[in-house]
């Protein structure tokens, strides 16, 4: 199976992106993107970040997106051609449903229904690997057709900020979406929990703005300063 990978569809992504995500009020140090596909929402946080850290496992995907980071000279995204996982350098092969997808719906979970085509391999980047390589994670976007139970379930959050969530019970099915819920509502038990375009957001207490406060959400998508 191919995919249609040209500038209409990143212009696609791109508005996707804008329309679904909250964005920083100000710039952070650090931002890391779990399931980047063409680049569209590294490429929108790379404005707010000094750093991002994008992981797509797809290699037409990880193409797409380093031309076009080159394209535009940007410089402060770094790409992994791997999928974020529990288990450091394993292969996991990559599978899409047959029907009604594209290329921003490969994933390396098994679907819970539906027939999939396979897409080849790709090896793995430990999750605990990352969080030993850096001190904190200013904002965590993870959007990746189910892998989000593997990555964040019983794992240390302890050094992530902002935590932004699609979780996909396609996938995971109804049981572990409510199990990993629960455990990601105990890891940011001081944080503000709200669910705002199909995306679950959590936010830690020690998150503030510069005049003091917990970051939250307004009703636009924007995290702001809140006393």
């Amino acid at each position: 199976m191919e995919f249609k990978l040209d500038d209409d569809y990143f212009i696609k992504r791109i508005n996707e992106s804008v329309a679904s995500y909250p964005w920083p009020p100000s710039r952070m140090k650090q931002c890391l993107d779990v399931g980047g596909n063409v680049g569209a929402f590294s490429l929108l946080v790379s404005e707010y970040c000094d750093q991002v850290i994008s992981f797509e496992p797809y290699k037409p995907n990880y193409d797409f997106m380093n031309n076009k980071i080159k394209e535009l000279g940007i410089t402060n995204i770094i790409t992994y051609n791997k999928a974020l996982h529990s288990t450091h350098n394993i292969d996991l092969t990559m599978t899409v449903l047959n029907e009604g997808t594209d290329s921003k719906d490969i994933s390396t979970t098994k679907h819970s229904h539906g027939k999939t085509v396979k897409l080849g391999n790709t090896k793995t980047f430990g999750v605990s690997n990352l969080m030993e390589q850096y001190s904190e994670i200013d904002y965590m976007k993870v959007d990746c057709e189910g892998c989000e139970y593997d990555i964040l379930m019983n794992q240390d959050l302890s050094k992530v900020k902002i935590l932004v969530l699609e979780i996909h019970g396609g996938y995971i099915g109804n049981d572990k979406t409510t199990e990993l819920l629960d455990y990601l509502k105990s890891q940011f038990h001081n944080y503000n929990v709200r669910e705002l375009n199909e995306f679950y957001v959590f936010t830690s207490s020690h998150f503030s703005t510069k005049e003091g406060g917990t970051m939250l959400m307004d009703d636009d998508g924007m995290i702001q300063g809140h006393p």
